[in-house]
């Protein structure tokens, strides 16, 4: 058996222990979630049963012990829970009369545990806002565990992976783009420029803590460098920009300090850095992407309205596309769409899409809307950069098929509504 599964059913396994043990299930299996992420996309069935992964099966099982929870923040959550079934439906409708029932049913299936995940940090933000801080620490975990085992692949190479198997741009131009924990070098990068914003919160008055994460945030930025991921290095740029915009003098400072510290570094160990030794040139890129995203759009112009079915554009363009996909170890692998909102607009047409970014826009106009009318709270600008980065990044890649991402990015979508009800317990700056 591979050392993925044996490790997806440990987790699965250690979930249900300690889930039965404590006194509150609901907290639980938030920062279960959050101190095993490095495992919950790991899949515990294999793809004929579905690729079911480590964070389904501990939300299906959470679910049943946690439904009353639902209707404890209903109320204050209304928008999103009529946005939830709205795109439910949507996303149903389009699947059955899909050429891919079956297979885009099985996508809803795995869809609806992150809306369980959010349903669960909102009530307990609602219920105990001192969970908010501790609840910071376990998302910087992720990130921190994620750096430690980039550390190990520094020394004795990538080798040392979950998978069986790597993303075939590891190696480019003889330079290791390294992965860390996740499969794909790209899928890291754009984790770990949404989490470095995170060092920049405040959750501790003790100067020496706070100083301990801003150095944390300069390794995170050598760890992108390490990755070779341009569009995560994108993505915290502009997210940088709003910190720099918003933000104090100080985070001018340390912005600068950092990027002195980077450009030494690059000058002095350029053969580290895969992001400046690529093989494959922007231009380059650029062409082939274009040719990607006609294909794309031409798919959608087709299907308009409710789309191609959540989860059938691989299955689409094996059947209709005679060079959407190459041949590794002679198996068809699909280009993808090279941007996670077309993928998004393909698979769940407009009206889809339009639902789906409403849970991203929302939060984040409510919670500068909120602010600025009632308290400068120097967080919020920290979580919405997090936010941005990911949308920038995700403009190259789909970064949802990853369950580490999707927690990351729907924890800071939930802070952000907790944010705009005046919730307490981030220290404000």
């Amino acid at each position: 058996m591979e050392i993925r599964y044996i490790l997806s059913v440990l987790s699965v396994a250690i979930f249900v222990i300690y889930f039965f043990k404590s006194k509150c299930s609901r907290q639980s299996y938030l920062l279960f979630v959050l101190y095993f992420s490095p495992f919950i996309d790991l899949t515990v069935t294999n793809v004929s049963l579905g690729s079911f992964t480590v964070f389904d099966a501990v939300s299906y099982f959470a679910l049943l012990f946690t439904i009353p929870d639902f209707g404890l923040s209903r109320r204050r959550t209304k928008t999103y829970f009529i946005l939830f079934f709205m795109l439910l439906l949507i996303v149903f409708i389009g699947s059955i009369q899909s050429e891919f029932v079956k297979n885009s049913l099985i996508e809803i299936v795995k869809f609806i545990p992150i809306f369980i995940y959010a349903n669960l940090l909102v009530t307990e933000y609602f219920e105990n806002p001192l969970f908010i801080p501790s609840f910071i620490r376990g998302l910087k975990f992720g990130c921190i565990a994620a750096v430690a085992f980039l550390i190990v692949q520094l020394v004795i190479g990538s080798k040392f992976t979950f998978y069986p198997y790597l993303n075939q741009n590891i190696l480019d131009s003889n330079v290791i783009r390294y992965p860390s924990y996740f499969q794909d070098p790209q899928m890291f990068s754009q984790f770990m420029a949404m989490s470095a914003f995170l060092f920049l919160v405040k959750v501790s008055d003790e100067p020496k803590k706070q100083n301990l994460n801003y150095a944390f945030f300069v390794v995170i930025i050598f760890m992108i460098f390490l990755s070779g991921g341009r569009s995560g290095f994108l993505g915290l740029c502009v997210g940088m920009f709003v910190v720099v915009i918003a933000g104090r003098n100080k985070f001018r400072f340390y912005i600068i300090a950092a990027c002195v510290a980077i450009y030494l570094a690059v000058i002095f160990f350029p053969a580290y850095f895969s992001m400046f030794n690529r093989q494959e040139g922007y231009d380059e890129a650029i062409i082939v992407r274009q040719k990607i995203w006609a294909e794309v759009l031409t798919t959608f112009i087709h299907n308009p309205l409710l789309g191609i079915g959540m989860g059938n554009y691989g299955s689409y363009v094996e059947l209709h596309s005679l060079d959407g996909y190459y041949v590794i170890d002679g198996e068809m692998v699909y280009y993808g769409t090279e941007n996670g909102y077309l993928k998004i607009l393909v698979e769940t047409g407009i009206l889809g899409f339009v639902a789906a970014f409403a849970f991203i826009f929302i939060p984040v106009i409510k919670a500068i809307v909120s602010h600025f009318k009632k308290i400068n709270n120097q967080n919020v600008y920290y979580i919405i950069g997090a936010v941005l980065s990911w949308m920038t990044a995700f403009s190259t890649l789909y970064t949802l098929s990853d369950k580490r991402t999707v927690v990351l990015l729907t924890s800071l979508i939930c802070i952000l509504i907790a944010s705009s009800k005046r919730i307490e317990g981030i220290h404000e700056q």
